[in-house]
């Protein structure tokens, strides 16, 4: 189930994030979902639906991932994959907690420019066993120091000069077949492809490398997805929100080939 998650959590970023899921929907409509992905149908694969947004009431931070952990609580408890449309990469607290109740500890695959912009998600993820480090990657990490906790980091030039194929073979020998939560952070894209973001990085992979690892990476045992930190007012054209909309439907598509595959419990996307 696709859910719009309309959140602002971090003041250190540009605020924006929040109407993120309401472009990458706009932007959908020129998509293509209903041609061929990874050599199959989407929707001739798994079920999709729009669940539209958590509805998220104006409060304290720590009480609003408590909403979005209740609401997710609901699909896990259903066998039902969650595909989230954010909103900043601090969702990942309430994502991670309602994911490991029902998985146990998960395998983070992670694209994004930053580590040291969201220290406070990963070391409670880790601290309260949410994720296991050793067997997590992040991707795209540029202008800062590479500590991400004990998380492998694969840095934009490392990326870039093993291609988006030797990207995707990384991120399946460190994964495997185990319990997967996956995160894509629009910043891991250059801003000259995706100028509407919290926190633009200069010098990251093209949009064209980002979508072409997706679709070369071997399908993860996925049980949460999330597009994260798309910020529409600093993009008038909207490219970003066009972007995020296809970088979903690689996203689904990844989905759609595990359940071919038989990887993992869900029975869909549904």
């Amino acid at each position: 189930m696709i859910l719009g998650v309309p959140l602002d959590g971090d003041p250190r970023h540009r605020s924006g994030a929040q109407f993120g899921p309401a472009a990458v929907r706009a932007a959908s409509a020129c998509a293509g979902y209903a041609g061929r992905v990874r050599d199959l149908v989407i929707d001739e694969t798994v079920s999709v639906v729009d669940g539209g947004d958590v509805d998220i009431a104006p409060g304290q931070h720590a009480q609003i991932l408590d909403c979005i952990e209740k609401h997710l609580d609901r699909l896990h408890s259903a066998a039902i994959l969650p595909v989230l449309i954010g909103g900043d990469h601090s969702l990942a607290v309430a994502e991670l907690r309602s994911a490991a109740k029902q998985h146990g500890p998960l395998s983070l695959i992670r694209f994004a420019a930053h580590s040291r912009f969201e220290p406070a998600v990963i070391r409670h993820a880790i601290d309260h066993g949410l994720i296991d480090p050793d067997t997590s990657v992040q991707i795209g990490v540029r202008g800062e120091g590479m500590n991400c906790f004990g998380i492998p980091v694969l840095s934009t030039d490392e990326a870039l000069d093993l291609g988006p194929s030797g990207v995707a073979r990384t991120i399946a020998s460190v994964v495997g077949d185990r319990p997967a939560a996956m995160s894509f952070g629009v910043d891991f894209v250059d801003p000259a492809f995706a100028p509407g973001t919290s926190l633009p990085e200069v010098g990251g992979p093209s949009s064209a490398f980002a979508l072409a690892t997706l679709r070369m990476m071997r399908p993860p045992n996925l049980k949460t997805l999330s597009l994260v930190e798309i910020s529409p007012p600093y993009d008038h054209a909207d490219i970003t929100a066009h972007l995020g909309a296809t970088i979903l439907l690689a996203l689904l598509g990844l989905t759609a080939d595990s359940k071919r595959c038989r990887i993992g419990q869900f029975p869909g996307v549904n």
